[in-house]
């Protein structure tokens, strides 16, 4: 029991991370005002929870992406899941905010 736990931890802590990285990432990339990180800190840990609470999405991004082939391991597939809709999840959410920004300016 006390290894599941662990193994969260670490995962969510591990969301965290990539979501913060990715969130800012796409904010310098974008020249976007740097606002929102404890969104991007959320949204990275709910993308790593979200693959764990529905295992078929996470089978579907590692399908799409074509890894099924060269990650044979169940548990793999999922941290490899978890680590994409981890950083998509924020960089997703400051797209949104380019595109709302440049319909402001118009």
């Amino acid at each position: 029991m006390p290894v599941v736990i662990i193994a969260e931890v670490v995962l969510i802590v591990g969301g965290i991370f990539l979501g913060a990285i990715s969130g800012a990432l796409i904010t310098v990339l974008l020249k976007l005002h740097a606002e929102g990180i404890w969104k991007d800190i959320l949204l990275g840990a709910f993308g790593i929870e979200i693959v764990r609470l529905w295992p078929a999405f996470g089978n579907r991004i590692i399908s799409l992406l074509g890894l099924n082939s060269f990650v044979k391991d169940p548990i793999d597939q999922f941290v490899i899941a978890g680590a994409v809709v981890a950083a998509t999840l924020p960089a997703l959410r400051h797209v949104i905010r380019f595109v709302r920004q440049g319909r402001k300016r118009k």
